[in-house]
């Protein structure tokens, strides 16, 4: 079970030190965040897309859901992306110390219609839970801490739907259990659906791990 906010703080390990955010932040090319998206979703919305015999298929696509991953060293990177976009300065004496916890922080975010309309919103999905396991799903690590988040969406008529996703964080020590099972550190990321068959695997490969910061 998730631990409460003050508890997870202290079964994560130290925070970084001074030198090691120095040293991050002065990378010239620092990663800023792994993005994996439901790509067979997104295959099935172009074929709706392109459907001329049913123009109506397209009022039922959803996006899948859609993860971030963040290590440490993207997690700094990500928070100076938006620093630089802003014209501010993003130092070592700028980094609070919530951002020096050395987690993986994941944002799972909802599967949501393209379309607010009644089919659209009934293909969507909202985020139940999200766990990583091993490639050969023998391995599970529960996430330390658990944050609802929720998109809105309006139609043009004003109608209104909310739907939910989840900011989580998971220890290292965790994580290095879960990757230690494959010989490359590959592992999933499995975002838990309320709905019936709904869950989704995420393949973290070595392409990615520059990305993840690693």
């Amino acid at each position: 079970m998730a631990q409460t906010q003050s508890d997870w703080r202290n079964r994560v390990g130290q925070l970084l030190k001074p030198d090691q955010i120095d040293s991050f932040l002065s990378m010239a090319k620092l990663p800023s965040g792994l993005y994996l998206e439901d790509t067979l979703q997104a295959v099935g919305n172009a074929a709706n897309d392109l459907n001329n015999q049913n123009p109506w298929a397209r009022a039922g696509n959803h996006t899948g859901f859609a993860v971030w991953l963040y290590e440490p060293k993207a997690w700094l990177g990500a928070k100076k992306d938006i620093a630089t976009r802003r014209f501010q300065p993003y130092r070592e004496e700028d980094v609070p110390e919530d951002d020096r916890f050395q987690v993986l922080r994941i944002i799972v975010q909802p599967d949501t219609p393209e379309y607010l309309t009644a089919w659209g919103a009934a293909n969507a999905n909202n985020v139940d839970h999200v766990v990583l396991r091993s490639i050969d799903k023998a391995q599970v690590a529960q996430p330390v801490s658990l944050e609802p988040t929720t998109e809105e969406f309006w139609s043009a008529l004003g109608a209104r739907a909310a739907f939910a996703g989840l900011f989580a964080i998971f220890s290292m020590a965790d994580v290095d259990r879960i990757r230690s099972v494959s010989p490359n550190r590959e592992f999933l990321v499995t975002v838990i659906a309320p709905r019936k068959n709904g869950n989704r695997d995420f393949r973290v490969k070595p392409k990615h791990f520059q990305r993840l910061g690693d």
